[in-house]
């Protein structure tokens, strides 16, 4: 079932956000959208049985270029991004999560690399990270290497990429149950010998990680990530050393969550930021929150 109206004509970009209740971090996300600078998107909004308000939220939104599909049922975020997919009508597809925030800048500066690139290139961006309250806590920087099997689960920060929609049809997410978790993972490591991957080292997205660490989504991340070394790494020592190094892992973040320092478990993952990268981080996050959405939201 689709409800909003339909977009008169195609866009140049899709913006494809599945979401699964994701409660007050809904709107600054949505607010995001329309803050941007570039403005010849399509938004795809996918319900994967919300039971938390967000379905009429999305429903609610007054604008062409807003698409909502609910069918109500529940089949996991790598059966809706690859539904997105399939639904996009825009040249090219952004991806997003439901709880996160895009720079203003975001689909302009990304937009301009994938079109001076192959119709085979994926660029993701680096990023800020922000805690619940959206809050600008510090800054992850991009791996601009392209590295090939195991090593290429880390090529992205997975909501900031962004490719032709021919390619994500052509590269499906994988919707086998044990790559839940890990859906980009897999991604990347399937595609990172037919595929150039290319990054913006410029932070153009606000990722959300602090305060909201799961142990159970991690335990079932690192269960993807061990079977992805049993079926990338052919060599025993080199796939008993891989699968030591995630079990040293999964022993060390059930500790920390058992002390109550899931914070610490993702600390390690940012950088703090300079004054100025602050304030501009700041800046930009402000004018997203200033964003009104054409419901009466945010005003």
């Amino acid at each position: 079932m689709s409800s909003g109206l339909q977009s008169a004509g195609k866009r140049a970009v899709s913006i494809v956000i599945p979401f699964y209740n994701p409660g007050s971090f809904f709107l600054p996300a949505l607010q995001s959208v329309f803050a941007q600078t570039f403005t010849d998107w399509e938004l795809l909004l996918i319900d994967d049985g919300s039971k938390d308000g967000s379905l009429e939220i999305a429903s609610r939104l007054e604008d062409e270029r807003v698409k909502v599909f609910a069918d109500g049922a529940n089949r996991g975020l790598s059966y809706r991004l690859n539904q997105g997919a399939q639904l996009a009508c825009g040249e090219y597809l952004f991806r997003m999560d439901a709880d996160d925030i895009m720079h203003p800048e975001r689909l302009g500066l990304q937009l301009a690399v994938l079109q001076a690139s192959s119709r085979e290139t994926v660029v993701g961006t680096a990023c800020y990270s922000i805690d619940m309250n959206s809050k600008v806590v510090g800054w992850r920087p991009v791996n601009s290497s392209q590295n090939t099997g195991f090593a290429a689960r880390h090529s992205f920060i997975h909501p900031t990429v962004a490719a032709t929609t021919s390619w994500f049809r052509k590269n499906p997410y994988s919707e086998e149950y044990i790559y839940r978790r890990a859906e980009d993972s897999e991604l990347w490591c399937r595609t990172a010998t037919s595929a150039e991957f290319k990054w913006i080292e410029r932070p153009l997205f606000f990722y959300r990680e602090i305060g909201v660490f799961s142990l159970g989504n991690y335990l079932a991340g690192e269960e993807a990530l061990l079977e992805l070394i049993r079926r990338l790494e052919h060599g025993l020592p080199r796939r008993w050393i891989l699968g030591a190094k995630e079990l040293v892992k999964i022993g060390l973040f059930r500790g920390l969550a058992a002390l109550h320092c899931n914070d610490l478990i993702v600390r390690h993952r940012y950088r703090k930021l300079l004054p100025n990268g602050l304030e501009e981080a700041e800046r930009a996050i402000s004018l997203v929150m200033q964003t009104a959405l054409p419901t009466g939201y945010g005003e």
